[in-house]
């Protein structure tokens, strides 16, 4: 790079002298401009995944415990048995009415911890029924339970994929559940299995 001084500014408004870039200064800079740029935008792109990783974790920490929640629930009414609101009121009510004639206090009875094991996290329901209507067929009691995972597109758009976990029945300790999960991946290619305390 070099000042040229026999060169001056073409609209003659200042007599500067003119930078003027050789050949091989010029590819250099072209060359460092279109790196930065390639760094700035891969820079760019991980934060945007980072975001994005942290956004899902939260979701589907969030998911598993609504998961584990709706699981337990379902194993203590009874698929489709669970009280109605009307009918909780009423309970309640009752149990008010009678606590109030007896000048008792109720007792609140914690139940034992429970276990199950979620044995997979399919995206698609007929791949989900078969696997349960397969272990049906062993005489295991298993669950789908339907969850969304919602998520922004880098655009801004709102995408909602659904996913079925399908977990087992709850039992009363971790080695029965342990010993279950080992008698179904006999027959089933199941990786990603996880027991979960409820």
């Amino acid at each position: 790079m070099q000042l040229n001084d026999t060169k001056r500014c073409s609209c003659g408004c200042h007599d500067a002298p003119l930078l003027v870039l050789e050949g091989k200064q010029a590819v250099a800079l072209v060359v460092l401009l279109i790196v930065s740029c390639a760094v700035l935008f891969a820079t760019g792109y991980m934060v945007g995944k980072k975001v994005a990783l942290d956004t899902f974790t939260q979701e589907m920490s969030e998911q598993s415990f609504a998961d584990r929640l709706h699981h337990s629930m379902t194993m203590l009414y009874g698929a489709g048995s669970a009280p109605s609101e009307k009918e909780s009121n009423d309970a309640h009510a009752a149990t008010d009415q009678v606590s109030h004639e007896a000048e008792k206090e109720p007792s609140v009875t914690i139940p034992a911890a429970h276990y199950c094991a979620q044995l997979a996290r399919l995206s698609n329901a007929g791949a989900a029924q078969q696997l349960v209507d397969r272990l049906q067929k062993r005489g295991i009691k298993t669950t789908i339970v339907k969850r969304i995972n919602t998520y922004k597109t880098r655009d801004g758009k709102t995408v909602k994929t659904p996913w079925y976990a399908v977990s087992t029945a709850q039992y009363p300790t971790q080695h029965e559940v342990e010993a279950l999960v080992s008698s179904i991946k006999l027959t089933e290619n199941l990786t990603k299995v996880r027991i979960i305390k409820v």
